[in-house]
């Protein structure tokens, strides 16, 4: 690798120090984590300096690959994102001193002929420099416009994450609320079947009736229609509407809109551009 020796020992945490430095200032993605996997393989913040785009790229591959194969050994944080490669390179652009910065210039800027002179009027001259300014002004807007879809597609996460929430704690509500429900109707029930055994038992230990009127009415109370009417349907209903698993249903389009709507809602909410 031109202009790279051979860098395999960690290095000492004065330089692991200034690495990591460069990269909080310049808002390195994962800068503590991508700082310590530098180290480890030896790198420091000259060696970034000195080296050309495709040395750093090729670098931290290497530096990938050898934390995936040490897995157990080295800590997941390691791993150096392709976001923190980007973010590496666009620092390393807007220093002078840096090769990256020097070859990118070299790059844009139009190569004098050795062969020939051209003379051109100072207007025309100033028309060149102002077709570099604007292609020099117009790759910094492309990087500019990377970094924004790379925010945007990480908001884009926590924002889908958030709504995930919102909805399990809406569901988890509407449960609470059914299952209270629930609730509810059985002691009302409960209550209905306390009533009739309470009747059941007080026909039954009545010393002042005789024998027949007893049984009359005892099955006045044990009548098929009349205990099979106690709690209506509470039984089935209740249990599916309380299942730990609740599906919504919706019986019109409206509702369909208001949730749909609700989402929609959550979104704006949660997302930060």
């Amino acid at each position: 690798m031109e202009g790279q020796s051979e860098v395999t020992t960690q290095i000492d945490e004065t330089e692991r120090k200034k690495l990591e430095a460069f990269l909080v200032e310049h808002k390195v993605s994962s800068s503590e984590a991508t700082a310590k996997a530098i180290s480890i393989a030896g790198v420091t913040l000259e060696h970034l300096m000195g080296w050309r785009e495709q040395d750093i790229e090729l670098t931290l591959q290497k530096i990938n690959k050898r934390t995936k194969r040490k897995a157990q050994e080295m800590c997941k944080e390691a791993n150096i994102g392709w976001r923190s490669r980007a973010d590496i390179l666009k620092a390393l652009n807007k220093i002078p001193e840096s090769r990256v910065h020097k070859e990118f210039e070299a790059k844009i800027r139009p190569k004098p002929s050795t062969s020939q002179v051209i003379i051109l009027h100072p207007t025309e001259h100033e028309k060149m420099n102002q077709i570099y300014e604007k292609l020099k002004q117009v790759s910094q807007k492309i990087g500019s416009v990377e970094s924004q879809i790379i925010e945007l597609e990480e908001n884009s996460k926590k924002a889908k994450q958030g709504i995930s929430d919102t909805c399990k704690s809406i569901i988890a509500a509407k449960k609470k609320e059914l299952l209270d429900k629930s609730l509810k109707q059985l002691k009302k029930v409960q209550q209905q079947f306390k009533t009739k055994n309470e009747q059941i038992t007080e026909c039954i230990n009545e010393p002042n009736i005789d024998i027949n009127e007893k049984r009359q009415k005892l099955q006045q109370l044990l009548r098929d229609e009349v205990h099979k009417n106690i709690g209506g349907s509470v039984w089935n209903d209740n249990e599916k509407e309380a299942d730990a698993c609740i599906n919504f249903q919706f019986a019109n389009k409206k509702k369909k809109i208001d949730l749909v709507q609700m989402v929609d809602q959550l979104l704006k909410q949660q997302m930060i551009i």
